[in-house]
């Protein structure tokens, strides 16, 4: 059997799946990350739920996976149209009947929802193995919760390699390249700032951002990245419109280098400024290639 790989913060509890719960029981829900988390290593999150007592935690475990979770980072892996019309057990196996709106979902989307259904019902005692179907159709039979590939970004930090943007003497900005290592879930642009206000490696090149600038929060919305710098970003802005190209585009041309942004929008001191010398910055910027040289090094 082909195993569903999905990466995931992961820390699982057994607990009972067909008795009453007791007071003060908690079970553990996996939900699809919401569209503001942007590091898709970080494609499925979890939270706790707690079992009211007397109440079954099996039917518990079901009504809260197919729900909308508590937390606002987190989103349920199944659109409202989609419904769990029945279920049954047999032995340790459950068995789960999909609306036909279900067959609809785009795989990728499937592949999340499948995880999340596993995970959450295998970790409660006396579940073993979950299928799921669409009518007489099976979606996936007997699938455990090893089938599921899982690495905890909290024990096993994970490299990635992110393109960073600095001003050259010619004028351009040149890229560098950098391995760096995620270690928690933050946003993984909140990374390429960090980086990128550390300044270049190469001696070759130099940071375009004014000088003691400092990144007060980021926020992804959508395909927008939201960053709001410190005033020095104002305070000691160029004075001339290539350095002040170079400073907005710096930082621009390396958060779009992900594949989940598209455009930065400028805040200063939690404020929207018109203009940043000669450039309009009220509204989101894209990328400018043009001002990009071949990579440095």
């Amino acid at each position: 059997m082909k195993r569903i790989i999905v990466l995931v913060l992961v820390l699982t509890f057994l607990l009972s799946a067909c008795a009453e719960a007791e007071p003060g029981l908690f079970i553990t829900v996996y939900y699809s990350c919401s569209d503001s988390v942007k590091d898709k290593s970080m494609a499925i999150g979890k939270e706790s739920r707690e079992v009211r007592e007397g109440a079954d935690i099996l039917e518990t475990a079901l009504s809260a996976v197919m729900s909308r979770p508590l937390d606002g980072s987190l989103r349920s892996p199944f659109p409202e149209e989609v419904t769990l019309l029945s279920h049954n057990i047999d032995g340790s196996a459950i068995k789960l009947y999909m609306s036909d709106t279900y067959a609809d979902m785009p795989q990728g989307d499937k592949v999340i929802a499948r995880a999340c259904l596993v995970l959450t019902l295998c970790a409660l005692e006396g579940i073993d193995s979950v299928s799921v179907f669409v009518g007489d159709v099976p979606d996936i039979s007997g699938v455990k919760a090893e089938d599921i590939e899982v690495v905890n970004t909290e024990l096993n930090p994970h490299k990635k390699q992110i393109r960073l943007f600095f001003a050259h003497s010619s004028g351009t900005l040149m890229e560098e390249r950098r391995d760096i290592t995620i270690d928690d879930d933050r946003e993984l642009a909140y990374y390429v700032m960090e980086e990128l206000l550390s300044g270049p490696a190469s001696d070759e090149l130099y940071s375009a951002i004014p000088e003691g600038s400092r990144l007060l929060s980021l926020i992804v919305e959508g395909r927008t990245c939201i960053v709001d710098l410190s005033h020095e970003f104002i305070d000691n802005k160029p004075q001339s419109e290539p350095e002040e190209e170079l400073a907005i585009y710096s930082i621009v041309n390396s958060l779009t280098a992900l594949t989940t942004i598209d455009r930065v929008q400028f805040l200063v001191e939690g404020k929207r400024l018109e203009q940043y010398y000669s450039i309009e910055i009220f509204n989101p910027i894209t990328s400018d290639t043009d001002i990009t040289a071949r990579p440095a090094g």
